[in-house]
This record gives structure tokens, sequence and C-alpha cells, in this order.
């Protein structure tokens, strides 16, 4: 017991109605309610003593109360800022802020509340407020974090991280962030270092070395065997736990699957799970989808309408959700997240189902040795790389994933180079798949082709920093054209300006190349050695344009050069490719349910 609670105790057997004693001692130990209830019943007209009773209520869980009594403390004195503050953390929006700053406009930690209003609406107005607030509270540490989050910009995200280092040496948050700096801007190396020192600093948070282990694909250096036993490490931290009986299931019975997802939203997510439940046998299996969606769109409607049974887990924690599976009597629980944001690999931990699987989303292990099967294909991970996992490898006969190809497209344009004259090559992956190996063999494949232009999609590939690399390897800057992002469908149209696509490694395309092929477009791509360099591998294999696999980088160089030295055989092959996809298990749906309800049948 600390000694401020000593003496809050002693204080209580002299004065056995001190609320403000009694408010205090809450927080340290149990018995919160009853405590925060006598509190509150000693000073009932002071609105201090109720905004100060919501404060301790909030930061306790206890929303109801804590609501009920800043209200009150709010309806009694309107000017005190320190209960509309408390209010904005607790119902956020902008109108509790708000009216806090204009009584109190020095109030960091209203501007604060009032930047996390507006991070979806209006995040570059957050961006604003946290910079003059930070101008005015130089010293105050959250406030630097939180513009961290914000802040669109890599260069701008790593300065400010490093000033809040300076300020907080010790704060993994801020490293975390400092590393996410380096991985928007294409330093996967760098990255994942800052992350190892993020973890050494905060072992504890399991989130965080989860998201470690996530960057080390984004890397170019680490081995396939570092991979694996850092996957390894991370799962030793939670105790083996045995798998519970089998419910008592007729042969005839349908086998009860259950899906956990954090993306049944706007995703890759939306485009290869649907040919699979859309196609799958009723008599054989039955869906039922957890789904744990921070923020629901229409594509989440789309899975609740095809699930033949859905939760919301988002609000139960691991051993609720435990519950839950158990008395729904799933036969295999499928994850479908890995080591991504908003997985719940700890509830894979607790073994709520008999047998457990990971698929979808992630390349490579949970590290658990509690997921009894990874689901992947012979592209992703050849033959002998079964070490690599934890679990037990099962490979399905074609891709591990099946594509949905938008409903209402474009017919395939004619190759631009055509009509403009010059090839343009082209890459719609995410930024931080780009790693230095690969910028150098684009400069290299620009170099070959110097009237060609290289178009990426992203505001950020705009920035000094990103263009700065290829400028380190001779490559006029200018030549690299930054294309704003838009919505899927604006996004299918810019490939009709694409003459040739990109691959990027050390993680290579997945969603986006099957985006890329179906508009026509040639993908170039070099696996490597590891699953999160090899999704492009699996969908060209599947289509039979094994030619565009590269067996290393400078055959990946030389394909895209002769590729782009041939603008009639580039042309003709542009008018294939959807037809040959058309024709391939890739966009079979039935097929690749059969497929998968055979894989169900052998572990369930």
């Amino acid at each position: 017991m600390s000694d401020v609670a000593v003496t809050l105790r002693r204080r209580l057997v002299e004065v056995p109605d001190d609320g403000e004693a009694w408010l205090r001692l809450a927080p340290t130990g149990p018995g919160a309610r009853v405590k925060l209830a006598r509190a509150v019943a000693s000073r009932q007209d002071g609105a201090a003593m109720l905004s100060a009773a919501g404060e301790a209520a909030r930061l306790l869980g206890l929303r109801e109360p804590a609501a009920r009594w800043l209200r009150r403390a709010i309806a009694l004195a309107p000017e005190i800022p320190a209960s509309l503050v408390n209010m904005s953390a607790l119902e956020g929006g902008a109108t509790y802020p708000f009216r806090a700053l204009a009584i109190d406009p020095a109030n960091w930690v209203a501007t604060y509340n009032l930047a996390l209003a507006w991070r979806q609406l209006a995040p570059m107005r957050a961006c604003d407020r946290l910079r003059q607030a930070i101008a005015r509270h130089p010293l105050v540490t959250p406030l630097r974090l939180l513009l961290l989050r914000l802040d669109p910009l890599a260069e701008r995200k790593v300065s400010l991280a490093r000033q809040a280092l300076i300020l907080a040496p010790a704060e993994s948050d801020a490293l975390a962030d400092l590393a996410a700096g380096f991985l928007t801007s294409g330093d996967g190396d760098r990255a994942a270092r800052v992350y190892s020192r993020a973890v050494a600093v905060n072992p504890g948070d399991l989130e965080l070395s989860s998201t470690a282990l996530l960057v080390l694909s984004y890397a170019d250096t680490p081995s396939r065997a570092r991979i694996a036993a850092a996957h390894r490490a991370f799962g030793r931290r939670f105790p083996p736990k045995s798998a519970p009986l089998r419910r008592g299931r007729a042969p005839s019975d349908p086998i009860r699957v259950g899906l956990v997802s954090s993306d049944y939203r706007a995703h890759a997510t939306a485009f290869f799970l649907p040919p699979l439940l859309q196609s799958r046998d009723r008599a054989v299996w039955r869906v039922h989808l957890y789904a744990n969606v921070a923020a629901p769109d229409a594509a989440t409607e789309r899975f609740r309408a095809m699930a033949d049974a859905w939760t919301d887990i988002r609000a139960l924690d691991d051993d609720a959700a435990e519950r839950r599976i158990h008395a729904d009597g799933i036969d295999i629980l499928i994850d479908l997240n890995g080591h991504t944001r908003g997985h719940r690999l700890g509830l894979f931990a607790r073994r709520p189902a008999p047998v457990q699987a990971n698929w979808m989303d992630y390349p490579g292990s949970t590290g658990l040795s509690q997921v009894d099967y990874a689901i992947t294909d012979r592209h992703h991970s050849p033959p002998g790389t079964e070490s690599d996992y934890v679990e037990t490898v099962l490979r399905l006969p074609h891709d591990r994933f099946c594509y949905e190809p938008p409903a209402s497209v474009q017919p395939v344009g004619p190759a631009p180079a055509g009509a403009n004259g010059r090839i343009t090559f082209g890459s719609f992956n995410a930024l931080y798949k780009i790693g230095p190996a690969c910028i150098a063999a684009w400069s290299r494949i620009l170099a070959a082709m110097p009237d060609s232009r290289l178009c990426l999609l992203g505001a950020q590939a705009a920035a000094p920093a990103f263009r700065s690399r290829f400028a380190a390897h001779g490559i006029d800057p200018d030549r690299v054209e930054a294309l704003p992002p838009g919505t899927q469908a604006e996004t299918m149209a810019r490939y009709g300006e694409i003459d040739l696509a990109l691959d990027s490694f050390p993680y290579s395309g997945g969603l986006t190349t099957c985006e890329a092929l179906w508009m026509g477009v040639p993908v170039v791509t070099f696996p490597g050695e590891r699953v999160a360099g090899r999704h492009s591998t699996a969908h060209l294999r599947t289509v039979g344009l094994d030619d565009l696999v590269a067996p290393d980088v400078d055959g990946y160089v030389r394909c895209a050069v002769d590729l782009a030295r041939d603008p009639a055989g580039l042309a003709a092959l542009r008018r294939e490719i959807r037809p040959r996809m058309a024709a391939s298990p890739l966009v079979d749906g039935p097929a690749f349910a059969r497929n998968f309800e055979a894989l169900l049948r052998r572990i369930g």
C-alpha cells in the first residue's frame, strides 16, 4: 500500500465522512463503486466534488456514473473547465472541448480531446491545433505523441518522434511512432530496429511486440530463420493449453466454423473472402463470423448478410469471447488477422475451439502453439519451408486466395504507350512495402528506359524524403509521379494509365496485383524467400503467367526492361490477361470452396 493510501485511511478513521479522502482512495483498491458513492453522497451540492468523482469514475471505467456526475457538475458550475474536459474524454466529440477552451484557451487536455474528435473528419485541423498547443506547452509529451499519429508526412513523424524522445527517452509510444515514420518512408530495416527498442522498453506490451513482428516482413534484411525465431519467441509468452474436447457431432452434421477478423470492412478481405462464403456448401459447414471491426461500413453489412451467424466481439474481452465461442459449439476456429491491426491472438491463446487455424491476411506463422494449422499454398510456402511455422502447414491446391473482381468495371483499354509514345511503369502498392533494394531495382529499370516514367499511388510518394531515394540512384525525381489516393473504382480506372506494373519487395502486392491483372496490366515480380514477398508469385502462377516471375533481382530488372522494349508484345499480353484470369482458379469461387471444404473435413 502506498504512503498516500495509508495517510488517507488514517484520515478516514478520524473523519469517516471525508468525501475527498474516499474519492482519492477509490482508485487504489477494491470496492471502488462503494467508495465513490460515499464520496459523492457526502458532498451532494459540490460541483467540484461531483467533477472529481466523475473523473475518478471515468478512470475506473465506470462510464454511467461518471457521465451522470459530470453532467450534474456542469449543470451546477458550467464555468469549471475540468468537468467539460472529463466529459469530452468520456463521450468524445468536439462540443465539450470547445466549451472548455472558450473558458481556458490554454487547457492542453481540452486541445488533446478536440484533436481526437477531429482525427477522422478534419485531421489537418487537428494537427494545426496540436502544433499551437505544443508551442504553448513544449514539455507536454502526450500532445507530441498524438500529433505523431495524425501527421501524414513521414519526415515530420520522424522529427516529432525524436523531439518526443528528448523529453521522454524511455517512451515506448514515441519509439513506436518513430519506427512508423521510418516505415512510411520505406525504411523497413530502421523501423524494425526501433520497434525492437520499443519492445525492450515495454516488454509487457503484447500489442507492441506483435506489431514488431509484422514490421519484420517490411524490412529488407531479416532472414526467414530470424523471422521464424521471433514468432516462436512471441508464442512462448502464452502458457500451453490443451484443446477442449470435440463436441459430439453426427457425420451428417455440418462443421461449425468460426472466422475471427477485424477486417470485415472495406479491406482486401472484402475481395478475397466473399467467393468462399457465397459458394460454400451449407450441408458441409456453417460459418460464424466473429467481428472485431473498429469502424463498420457497407462491406461490414455485406459480410453480416453472408454469415450463418454473426457476433460483434469488439466489446468482449478475451475471457468473454472465449465463453461465447464455447457456447456456440465451434468445431474449427480460424484467425484471419495474424499480427495485423485489430487481431485477437490472445483469444486464440486461450484455446476456445478444439481445432484452430490461421489464414488470409498475415504472411506467415502466428507463433502460437495453440494454433494447430496454417492454411497456405505451394507458391506462398513451397516444400521445405515448414520450419517457418509453429503450426502444421496445410496447402490448398492453387492459391490460398480467391479473388472477386468488382461487379462493375470498365473493359480493358489499350496500352497507353501506343498513344503517348513512352512506357509508363506503375506500382499501386502501399509505400511501406517498397524497400531500399526495390528502389534500387526500379532505378535500374528507369535508367535502362530513359523516356519512361513511374507512377506511384499516395501523396507520400511526392514527399522529398521519398523522391530523394531515386535521386540517390541518379534518377530525376520528376520522373516519379505521385497519384492521389482515390476510390476503388478510381484506382481501377487509373490502371488505364499504366503499361507495366512493377511489384514491390520485400513485401509484394496482393489485392493490387489482382486488380492490375484484371485491368490487363502485366505485373513483374521477384518473390524472394519469404511469404510476404510471394503473394504476386502465387497469383501470377495461378493465372498461368509464370514468365513474369523472376528468379532474382537481375532477372526482375531484365524481365521488366525486355517487356518495356516490346510494345507490340506488351499490348498483346494486355488483351490476353483478363480472359486468362477469368478462366483460372484465381477467380473460381465454387472450385475454391470445394477445395476449402475438403480441407475442413480433413481437420474437423
